[in-house]
């Protein structure tokens, strides 16, 4: 799934990895494309990794909370597999669109509708989430009204191995 952001992402933009992790996704970016990446998370943990993985590379990570830190300008925003973990996901879209002003929007998310086991098990009342930090596991006319309600115009959207991927 690397290769849908790096795809999208060409030499010379200043890509923003919002909810970084590791860092994983954003070396895989970096030395695809070329393009300056910032890796952001709230996770002290998940920046040391991502410092270390990203040693010698000319990358940056910060620690802080993307909800209510400063972000940096950016052509490019990058959320894998973060949406699912906020509440107030429209007001976030939202305010990344009119801060930063990316141009693109390139985002990952699991999708509810991932087996058909799973809108069974939850009408019997099973937990169905793959994470139980999730908010919500989007099916398609969920995320679609999201970003719509937020601003953003998809131009490109697929469901790949249980996961949404969008370009806004």
């Amino acid at each position: 799934y690397h290769d849908f952001f790096s795809r999208r992402i060409a030499r010379g933009q200043t890509v923003l990895d919002i909810g970084c992790g590791c860092g994983a996704v954003a070396l895989d970016i970096a030395r695809a494309t070329g393009a300056r990446v910032i890796g952001i998370d709230k996770d002290a943990g998940s920046i040391t990794q991502a410092r270390a993985l990203c040693q010698g590379e000319d990358m940056e990570f910060i620690c802080a909370d993307a909800l209510t830190a400063e972000l940096p300008p950016a052509d490019v925003v990058v959320l894998s597999n973060v949406l699912e973990h906020i509440d107030e996901r429209e007001t976030f879209l939202r305010a990344l669109r009119v801060r930063i002003r990316p141009k693109l929007l390139l985002v990952r998310v699991p999708q509810f509708e991932r087996h058909w086991q799973v809108p069974y098990a939850q009408e019997l009342g099973l937990d169905t989430w793959l994470d139980p930090t999730h908010r919500i596991e989007h099916r398609q006319e969920e995320i679609l009204a999201e970003l719509a309600a937020a601003g953003w115009e998809v131009c490109f959207i697929e469901a790949r191995w249980g996961e949404y991927r969008i370009e806004a």
